[in-house]
């Protein structure tokens, strides 16, 4: 509790304010500490993955609510562009990034399918791969293309680890692809594409602006960064890192690009490094675990976060690496 008073005091407080990257970045430490001292043992650690699923039977309930229908009514849309202007009318019932949301769901999916795989859960196999699929479909509905990729590329490195000769598996695949495919609205699946061209109404697809934005600049900033509070209070909106009719000011979608950004080549090394040591925590031979197979697909799935988001002190990483550290 005394962690969690002083560090929102340092972050609001107004002489540090251009430090608030930094700041929030020691938070996601602490944080990941806490996490690790409470997740030390096997109880523990399951105690931490049935958050997941609540967390996510929450989020995943509302989405369904308050979005579902709409798109269902809309149907199928011809074009990307059409795909997006929905997405942004979409009221989610929650003030919160609608790709944060859908990770919630896509990590609860991750978690109840890494379950299902184990002998101790298998009268709630059906269960189980039935509450990944109402996950999966929930994750859908906020289009967020990169956290569908992450679910998938996360599935997958569960089925390697936990081996792929075994026929129940395929058979639980085949049900859970038809199962979302069918349950995903029609609208949805025109926005699961990525383009860097320039469309009908003369601007690029905001990520792919943004990405070569900073490609760009590259020379100015690679060697010492141009400082967090710097890049927010000027840097940024002169360098051209806007996006939308609005021009709203938006950060690097990758945390390597945006850790470079801030701090240069050495932020950058030093950040790699922290990922190696998170990485060397894994534990090995988790086939057959399946509390340590589903912290194996947590971790994958946080570890393609960082080409996604830069939000790099997000709580998806403090509770992962502690649940991994721990």
């Amino acid at each position: 509790y005394a962690f969690i008073v002083v560090s929102t005091l340092l972050e609001f407080s107004s002489p540090l304010s251009r430090y608030v990257e930094t700041i929030r970045f020691g938070q996601m430490i602490g944080g990941a500490v806490c996490v690790a001292v409470l997740c030390r043992d096997r109880s523990g650690l399951a105690a931490a993955l049935y958050g997941y699923l609540a967390a996510a039977l929450w989020v995943s309930t509302v989405l369904y609510l308050t979005s579902y229908g709409m798109l269902a009514e809309i149907g199928e849309t011809s074009s990307f562009q059409e795909a997006s202007n929905a997405r942004g009318h979409m009221d989610t019932g929650f003030r919160a990034n609608k790709n944060a949301l859908a990770f919630v769901c896509i990590q609860g999916a991750i978690i109840a399918f890494a379950l299902s795989l184990s002998d101790r859960f298998k009268h709630f196999r059906v269960l189980l791969l039935g509450i990944g699929i109402f996950y999966v479909v929930a994750a859908f509905l906020p289009m967020s293309r990169g956290a569908i990729v992450i679910g998938f590329v996360s599935g997958a490195t569960i089925l390697y680890a936990h081996g792929l000769k075994q026929g129940k598996v395929w058979i639980f695949l085949a049900i859970a692809g038809m199962g979302i495919y069918i349950l995903v609205p029609d609208a949805v699946w025109s926005r699961m594409a990525f383009s860097t061209e320039v469309g009908g109404s003369g601007r690029m697809e905001a990520r792919a602006h943004v990405y070569t934005m900073a490609l760009n600049r590259l020379p100015e900033y690679i060697l010492a960064g141009v400082g967090a509070g710097n890049f927010y209070n000027g840097w940024a909106l002169e360098k051209g890192f806007v996006v939308g009719v609005k021009g709203g000011l938006v950060g690097a979608h990758n945390t390597l690009l945006q850790i470079t950004i801030f701090w240069g080549v050495l932020g950058l090394f030093m950040f790699l490094w922290l990922i190696w040591l998170v990485y060397r925590s894994i534990p090995l031979r988790c086939g057959r675990d399946e509390l340590s197979l589903a912290l194996l697909g947590l971790m994958v799935s946080l570890g393609m976060l960082i080409f996604e988001s830069h939000v790099f002190y997000d709580k998806h990483f403090a509770f992962g690496i502690g649940m991994v550290v721990g």
